[in-house]
């Protein structure tokens, strides 16, 4: 792991210390023979986190001093009809959770303003290399919906992408293309959520954070106990 001057760990929330709280008190209770020792550390320092899956394949930290990343995204025109800034929203999105884990994130309104401009560009190494980025960040969006399917009255996000990381070359003239995986979002997981109880706003809100944290959890550590208020509402 890289010393803690080059990569932050993920915070601790306060949420999530209180579920780990009452966890272990209970298994405390329960357990007799309970090594009160692990108790005490793991209270005190936060449980073990969760290694992220570009950090194993690669051995990179996006948040690695002085390294600035580009999020780019992709919708077709089909799926922005009924979604017209799906682009942009889940790019601000991802920025946001990265920005909130000490991922250096370029700006994304400059990011729109260089595709805006450049409507016919090649790859997606051009915008790094215009702003001087190390990494790219490219979501292509293949699926996205905010309600259930065959339903007009049930929420449920929903959003299949896959997700490619360019690494810039020395100059940042060009990069090559260092990690791809697919993300397929579900939102509540294991039921949908009624128009009548939750406007289209909120719930939009709602999943673009759930949405964000989902792809951002490739790149930076978390906590297992931080999953816990999403489940809240599944």
């Amino acid at each position: 792991m890289p010393t803690p001057a080059t990569h932050s760990r993920p915070r601790f929330t306060g949420w999530s210390r209180v579920v780990s709280l009452s966890f272990l008190l209970g298994l405390a209770f329960l357990n007799s023979g309970c090594n009160v020792v692990i108790l005490l550390g793991y209270l005190l320092h936060g449980p073990p986190t969760i290694e992220p899956d570009f950090h194993k394949k690669t051995k990179l930290w996006l948040s690695d001093r002085g390294k600035t990343t580009a999020i780019v995204c992709y919708a077709p025109k089909t799926l922005k009809w009924d979604n017209e800034a799906v682009d942009s929203e889940v790019a601000r999105a991802v920025a946001l959770k990265f920005s909130e884990h000490k991922i250096t994130v370029f700006d994304p309104d400059k990011i729109d303003a260089w595709i805006d401009q450049n409507p016919n560009y090649d790859k997606v190494t051009e915008v790094a290399a215009e702003y001087k980025c190390d990494y790219v960040v490219h979501i292509d969006i293949r699926d996205y919906s905010l309600f259930a399917a065959q339903s007009s009255d049930l929420y449920q996000g929903r959003c299949d992408a896959v997700i490619n990381v360019f690494q810039m070359n020395a100059d940042k003239t060009d990069g090559e293309l260092i990690y791809t995986t697919e993300v397929r979002s579900r939102f509540p997981t294991r039921s949908e959520k009624s128009v009548y109880d939750i406007g289209y706003e909120d719930f939009k809100n709602m999943y673009l954070l759930a949405l964000g944290d989902e792809i951002g959890k490739k790149f930076y550590e978390y906590y297992s106990g931080d999953e816990i208020p999403n489940a809240a509402l599944q």
